[in-house]
């Protein structure tokens, strides 16, 4: 896979804008989360697309379940990020990272099915914050976008991330509905 140095001139919360308006258009909708910029043929946005695609696959029901679970309590950062929290809480590596883009793409499609569009730029302004907070730095340590083209390109290397991979994502997804329910609970 040939890689342009402007496949990875594009930061992380330009990734989150892009991928959550493909995700939006993809269901239908016509949408364009702002602020985003032309990216086609990008290496690291196709491969955030394709990971996505295939964990999203795999756990449909139960980013389903968790959107819905969402829709239960009032969506604020609060409890955007305890859900996002919880899909690292055993700390982070490629995998989880795909989980909290796929989570931020499904809870936009969500809001939008629900006629709820002006939650889908909170939802990626929560998530640029909880990236830039929590996850850029291991992205930096980690070789930066091309470690994640490399996870994709060569599959899982690090004994780590064998042992925590898609499975243990999840866990933490899991971990996060049960996180949203305590809060419903604590709220009535």
């Amino acid at each position: 896979m040939r890689m342009d140095e402007d496949d990875f001139s594009i930061g992380t919360s330009g990734i989150v804008a892009e991928y959550i308006t493909y995700k939006v258009q993809q269901a239908g909708f016509d949408y364009q989360v702002s602020p985003t910029r032309n990216c086609p043929n990008n290496k690291v946005i196709d491969t955030v697309k394709k990971l996505c695609s295939e964990f999203e696959k795999r756990y449909e029901s139960q980013f389903t379940e968790m959107c819905e679970t969402c829709s239960q309590v009032e969506l604020n950062s609060a409890n955007y990020v305890a859900v996002l929290d919880q899909l690292i809480v055993n700390g982070l590596h490629w995998g989880r990272v795909v989980a909290i883009f796929s989570f931020a793409g499904a809870m936009s499609v969500y809001c939008m099915k629900k006629n709820q569009k002006e939650r889908v730029d909170w939802i990626r302004e929560w998530t640029c914050q909880f990236m830039d907070s929590k996850v850029e730095n291991w992205i930096n340590e980690n070789n930066g976008w091309r470690g994640l083209i490399d996870f994709y390109t060569n599959g899982i290397k690090k004994p780590e991330e064998k042992t925590n991979g898609w499975g243990s994502v999840l866990i933490g997804g899991a971990l996060g509905a049960f996180a949203l329910g305590a809060l419903i609970i604590n709220k009535a």
